[in-house]
């Protein structure tokens, strides 16, 4: 899928980014989304969690 969004031309002449998105079989929101960053604290956190459920199954 990557490599068909990276077929899209967003300033075309001939095609709108629709048309464009359409022929290619992308989602329009799969162009335009952009990943968050993790926040710092998550991978401690899940760290914690994680250990929390070892000891703590039930």
């Amino acid at each position: 899928m990557k490599g068909r969004i990276n077929l899209i031309e967003p300033h075309s002449a001939t095609l709108s980014i629709r048309a464009q998105c359409s022929v290619l079989g992308v989602s329009r929101s799969n162009l335009y989304y952009k990943p968050k960053e993790e926040k710092a604290g998550n991978p401690e956190m899940m760290l914690l969690m994680d250990k929390h459920l070892i000891n703590h199954p039930t």
